[in-house]
Formats: structure tokens, sequence, C-alpha cells
């Protein structure tokens, strides 16, 4: 399907004269046919550069996130040896002083004895009760 050109003559037009059409299909000579081209490679190489770029600034992004990940694996792994450190016997008897604490003698430690019988005797009376 074709355009229509409408001709006329600027100011020669008067009333009731007819106007002239002509129906043609639209050519393109090689000229137009090389800018058009031009124009698409152009447009893909600018669309290209446009994801090469996104993708190395999601790299960078990426390896930032990895250095972050690897400091903060090095702080873990020193606050877990300060937790072990400050969890050793050598560590709780020095700040013994510190926290106002003394050690105990084992020989003066006693424990109060329960008789198995009165306890078995104890839960006859309960269990006779109910």
């Amino acid at each position: 399907m074709g355009k229509i050109i409408e001709i006329t003559k600027y100011g020669k037009n008067k009333k009731g004269s007819r106007r002239r059409t002509i129906n043609s299909p639209v050519r393109l000579g090689v000229t137009a046919v090389g800018f058009i081209t031009v124009l698409i490679v152009c447009s893909l190489a600018l669309l290209y550069l446009m994801q090469a770029n996104k993708t190395a600034t999601y790299g960078f992004e990426i390896e930032e996130y990895d250095n972050a990940i690897s400091e903060l694996k090095k702080e873990q792994d020193r606050l877990e040896l300060e937790a072990a450190r400050l969890r050793s016997t050598n560590q709780i008897k020095a700040n013994l002083e510190k926290l106002n604490m003394m050690e105990v003698d084992p020989t003066k430690i006693s424990y109060y004895e329960v008789d198995s019988q009165m306890a078995v005797k104890e839960k006859e009376k309960n269990d006779t009760s109910k």
C-alpha cells in the first residue's frame, strides 16, 4: 500500500481548481538504506555497551560483598578465640580477685545426704493418702 502525496503549487490554487494526487510506493535509495543500517548497528552497539557496563558494575559490587564477607569471617574467628580465651580456667582463676571471689577448699565442702529409705517411706505415705 502506498502513500498519497498531494502535489500543489503554492499560491496558485484557486477555488474550484482540482488538486492532483499521486499514488506511488515509498522507495528508499541506497543512501537511505545505508543510513538506516548504520543507525541500527549503532543502536545495537550502544545496547551492548550498556549491558556490558551493567555486568561490570555488578561484578564490582559482588567483589565488594565478598571482601566484606571475608572481613566479617575474620572478625568472627577473632571473637571466637577471644571468647575461648575468656572461658579458659586460667583466665577464670586470674579474674577471681577482680570479681571478689575466692577459691574454695574441696575438703571443706559438705554435701547433704538423703536416706533413700526415708524417701520411699514418704512416697508410701503419699500413696496411701490418695
